[in-house]
C-alpha cells in the first residue's frame, strides 16, 4: 500500500523516509498550521528530494502563489484542503495532479454533493476528518461511509490513522489508492517518530 507522510519539517527525516521507500512526503503551506513547512525549511531545500513524491498542502491559497511555490520547490502534486472554487481546481490540475480533500462532515448527501462538484476537476480525492485546523486532528471518521459514496477517482484515506487501526481499511470494498498519516506518527509539529513509521512500513 502506498503511504503519504504529511506535516514534515526536518531534512534528515525526509531523507530517512526516502531510504525507507515511502511514496509521498506532504509539506504544509498553510501559515496558521503548526506544521507550516517554511517555519522549518526553505523552498530551495525541498528541491533536493527527488526520490519521493512531494505534495504541497494548501488552504484557500490563490492559484498564482501555489504555482510559484510548486515551481520553486519542484513539487509533484498539490493537495487542496480548503474551499477552493471548481475553476481554481481545474486551473491547477492542468499544471500538476490535484488531490482534493473531501471533509467527511454532514449527511451522506452533502458529502456526495462535494464529490460530484470536484471529482472531474481533480486527479485524486482525499477523505479526511473535519477539523478547524484543516488536518492533523488525530481523529478518525467512520470509514464505512466511503463505501456508501459514489465516485471513481483514486483516493487517499486520512484522519487519525495509527498503527492500531491502519489495517482496518482492508475491510473496505473501495480500497484506498494511498494512506495518509500525520499526527499519530508525530513527536511534535514537523517532527515525526521514525521508529513508528518504520513499524508502519514493515506492517
Amino acid at each position: 500500500m502506498r503511504i503519504k507522510v504529511c506535516g514534515l519539517g526536518l531534512e534528515i527525516q525526509i531523507r530517512a523516509l526516502q531510504k525507507m521507500n515511502f511514496d509521498f512526503a506532504g509539506f504544509i503551506f498553510y501559515k496558521k498550521s503548526p506544521r507550516y513547512v517554511l517555519n522549518f525549511l526553505e523552498l530551495k531545500d525541498l528541491k533536493k528530494f527527488n526520490e519521493i513524491k512531494k505534495v504541497g498542502v494548501f488552504v484557500n491559497e490563490n492559484p498564482e502563489e501555489i504555482t510559484k511555490i510548486c515551481e520553486a520547490a519542484q513539487l509533484d502534486l498539490v493537495q487542496l484542503h480548503g474551499n477552493e472554487s471548481l475553476e481554481e481546481v481545474e486551473q491547477l490540475n492542468s499544471i500538476l495532479p490535484i488531490i482534493k480533500v473531501i471533509h467527511m462532515r454532514g449527511e451522506k448527501e452533502e458529502i456526495q454533493a462535494k464529490i460530484d462538484e470536484y471529482e472531474k476537476a481533480a486527479s485524486f480525492l482525499l477523505f479526511e476528518t473535519p477539523s478547524q485546523d484543516y488536518g492533523g486532528s488525530g481523529k478518525t471518521f467512520d470509514w464505512a461511509m466511503i463505501d456508501a459514496l459514489n465516485f471513481s477517482k483514486p483516493y487517499f484515506l486520512s484522519g487519525g490513522l495509527s498503527l492500531e487501526n491502519i489495517e482496518n481499511f482492508k475491510g473496505l470494498k473501495k480500497i484506498p489508492y494511498a494512506l495518509d498519516v500525520n499526527s499519530q506518527f508525530e513527536i511534535s509539529p514537523g517532527r515525526k517518530n521514525l521508529n513508528l513509521l518504520k513499524k508502519l512500513k514493515n506492517k
